[in-house]
């Protein structure tokens, strides 16, 4: 008689947790698709001068902690940054910049050669720097994407402090959005960046004009 009384408890208890279960099935939703994005835009064509002798390596570029995030960053107010987990980048913003900033300034044939990787060739110069500012932001109603880049161009080998540093600058661009969706930040990101990529070339060609190798 004294383990009689334990059986509707039993019972009660799986018909509580059956009902639960049942519960949870009815809704639960399906998961919000997670879509990702990059940036696209033309290479440049080669130039028509001939290329001049530096070999220039891009190295790592690191990004500002707000932006150094796969998730898209967005302005939701003053001070304020956040992030859309559902829309992000392929790649990191720094990644992204060493692969196109390499790319771009390969195809433009200003240089006689350009690598991302360590070892492969001796570099002449090295390019590197930071992603200072990667995000969508609204402005007098308006979204616009903002890219920042600071960079600093050196001579690799070069023992004199004073003339080691081709070029130290920083780029910034701003371009509105067509719409205002992932897509539309995307294609907006990438008309910015494609725009302080051809800044930042014209300055290395302007810096190492005069360069020939002497020590």
């Amino acid at each position: 008689m004294r383990g009689h009384w334990k059986k509707p408890i039993v019972w009660a208890v799986a018909a509580l947790s059956v009902a639960a279960f049942s519960g949870c099935l009815l809704s639960r939703t399906p998961a919000r698709e997670i879509r990702y994005f990059t940036l696209e835009y033309e290479a440049p064509g080669p130039s028509a001068a001939a290329p001049l002798p530096a070999v220039v390596r891009v190295s790592l570029f690191g990004a500002a902690p707000e932006y150094d995030t796969r998730n898209m960053v967005y302005q939701d107010g003053a001070f304020a940054r956040n992030q859309d987990t559902y829309n992000r980048w392929r790649a990191r913003p720094g990644d992204m910049a060493v692969f196109f900033l390499a790319r771009d300034i390969s195809r433009s044939g200003l240089f006689r050669a350009v690598t991302t990787l360590d070892g492969a060739v001796t570099p002449t110069h090295v390019l590197e720097g930071m992603v200072t500012e990667f995000f969508e932001r609204e402005s007098a109603g308006k979204s616009e994407a903002v890219v920042g880049l600071a960079v600093t161009l050196v001579e690799a080998g070069q023992a004199d402090l004073a003339k080691q540093v081709a070029l130290s600058k920083e780029y910034h661009a701003v371009v509105p959005m067509d719409d205002r969706s992932a897509s539309g930040a995307a294609a907006a990101m990438s008309k910015a960046f494609a725009q302080v990529s051809g800044e930042l070339r014209r300055d290395m060609r302007q810096a190492l004009a005069g360069w020939r190798g002497e020590k």
